[in-house]
């Protein structure tokens, strides 16, 4: 029976089922490989049928051609030898959309592998002369790669103490065997690498495992972290072994208004905290001696010397990585406590924002219960980003707010979300299944974009893959994976290291051991 309110219903009823939507586009970025896989993301492309085709910077790609995958929200292809970076066009039956084609040069190089060492790399710094350096899990060397320089990348070693060794791991079963408790020279945290302006390089060994004392006593061996600086003009190298135990130290930050280098403590024996020191004032060894006590250096009347340490509110939060704003606030994350956090060094105060629950299933997600908040930068607006490893997001904390001291930004609100903080999913929500799928490493390019990496699976054809993000997190491309289907060379994207004055996106491979560049073509 007719009703008076069909009337109404009848034209949007029509839309949805005789009318065609126009396409649209999920970024208006496009990134591709040169002469190789493209992949545009959107929706509303419909079916491949006559007059649908992509037109890129001039040349006509066909839906219906060789190797076109074309589906309503996504069209994959191969991009034909020597196309360059311009515009790009997709046209539908419905109409046709437009956005910027960047074609990227991928090259990669091999890292050298020595006994004692993985050789898998985990953090990526540039120098002021363009050369590369790599902090790898282990720390057994450093390893740096001169682009102009005409070799291969070249391994440093890095001096080790005498048997037993300054660090500890304890696995409740090891090779059959119950409870091995073992000291040992071989550092497993500690993920950072940077350059402080007069070029000298620094890094983080934060000891073996979350290795902390239990009731029991079963865990007796120190555990220590220290902080470790290299002169790339003398070849020397001065240790900076940080006061206390199981310190569990991660990320380092440059505070180029103080002087002073930054760094987080993990702490889940003696508690988390943000500390700094004076390179000029602390002390420093050419050895790795822990027998004398360094405790009496530790906030000192004098804030300029020793170590300044501020012990962070919950100490299971495990604070890892670290970023100094212009108003000399130390931005960190909490990577186990799902949380954010800025330190004012000047009065000691420290504000936190809590995370919305996390959404990762991963097994280390559901653990701790935290999306794991990791790499954090500043924008050039003056925000500040991270991302969730485990949720595969980037997030922007307006930190404008934070400074101001909006109390709205100290809770979440009534749906979970917190109001002074923006997320953005840069991966396939399908993933956050995955128990090795995570965002590893973000950098800014020069253009003030930020670009992030996605670390996968140790298998063949893995997603991981690398992608931008626009500061205002209002859209992200993405390239297709580094690895084409049935490559059986995994990649695991993690340090990202992007030049500062042209298009060039330096990146590491953990699981392939492997450095990368891509070079748009312009």
């Amino acid at each position: 029976m007719w009703r008076p309110w069909m009337l109404f219903a009848l034209p949007a009823a029509a839309a949805l089922i005789g009318c065609e939507r126009a396409p649209k586009l999920s970024a208006p970025v496009v990134l591709a490989y040169e002469g190789g896989a493209a992949r545009i993301e959107g929706r509303w492309f419909g079916a491949p049928g006559p007059g649908a085709e992509v037109v890129a910077s001039g040349t006509t790609i066909n839906a219906g051609g060789d190797g076109v995958i074309w589906t309503d929200e996504r069209i994959d292809f191969t991009l034909p030898p020597g196309v360059r970076s311009g515009e790009l066009v997709v046209r539908t039956k419905s109409g046709e959309v437009h956005a910027n084609l960047e074609v990227y040069r991928l090259e990669e190089w091999d890292l050298p592998v020595s006994a004692g060492t993985n050789a898998s790399p985990l953090s990526l710094a540039r120098d002021g002369l363009g050369r590369l350096w790599i902090n790898e899990e282990f720390h057994n060397q450093l390893k740096t790669f001169d682009p102009n320089g005409g070799g291969p990348p070249v391994a440093i070693d890095i001096p080790h103490p005498a048997d037993p060794g300054p660090f500890a791991v304890f696995f409740d079963e090891l090779f059959g065997q119950q409870n091995v408790d073992l000291r040992t020279q071989t550092s497993v945290l500690g993920e950072s690498v940077i350059v402080d302006p007069q070029g000298f390089v620094w890094f983080s060994e934060g000891g073996g495992f979350f290795y902390e004392l239990t009731m029991d006593g079963k865990k007796v061996h120190p555990n220590h972290s220290r902080i470790v600086r290299y002169d790339p003009n003398g070849g020397s190298f001065r240790v900076y072994n940080v006061p206390g135990d199981r310190n569990e130290v991660i990320g380092l930050a440059w505070d180029a208004t103080r002087g002073r280098i930054w760094f987080a403590e993990g702490g889940r024996q003696g508690g988390g905290a943000i500390t700094s020191f004076d390179p000029e004032r602390a002390p420093w060894y050419n050895t790795f001696d822990f027998t004398s006590s360094l405790d009496s250096y530790v906030n000192m009347a004098d804030p300029r010397d020793g170590f300044r340490r501020f012990v962070v509110p919950d100490r299971s939060e495990y604070p890892s990585w670290l970023a100094v704003d212009a108003d000399g606030g130390v931005w960190y994350t909490g990577f186990l406590g799902n949380r954010v956090g800025r330190l004012d060094p000047e009065t000691g105060t420290f504000v936190e924002l809590p995370l919305p629950r996390r959404k990762s299933t991963a097994p280390a997600a559901a653990i701790f219960d935290t999306g794991g908040p990791g790499l954090i930068v500043v924008g050039p607006d003056g925000s500040v980003l991270f991302n969730e490893g485990f949720d595969l997001t980037v997030d922007k904390v307006d930190a404008h707010r934070v400074r101001r001291g909006d109390a709205a930004c100290l809770a979440l609100d009534g749906s979970g979300k917190n109001p002074c903080v923006q997320e953005l999913a840069v991966a396939d929500p399908a993933q956050l299944t995955s128990n090795t799928d995570l965002i590893h490493s973000i950098a800014f390019d020069a253009q003030g974009r930020l670009w992030y990496g996605q670390h996968g699976p140790n298998g063949p054809s893995p997603p991981d893959t690398l992608g931008i993000v626009a500061l205002d997190l209002s859209w992200t491309a993405r390239f297709p994976p580094l690895r084409a289907a049935g490559d059986p060379t995994p990649v695991g994207v993690t340090g990202i290291a992007p030049e500062p004055d042209r298009a060039v996106i330096w990146f590491e491979e953990y699981w392939a051991k492997k450095l990368g560049r891509l070079t748009r073509l312009d």
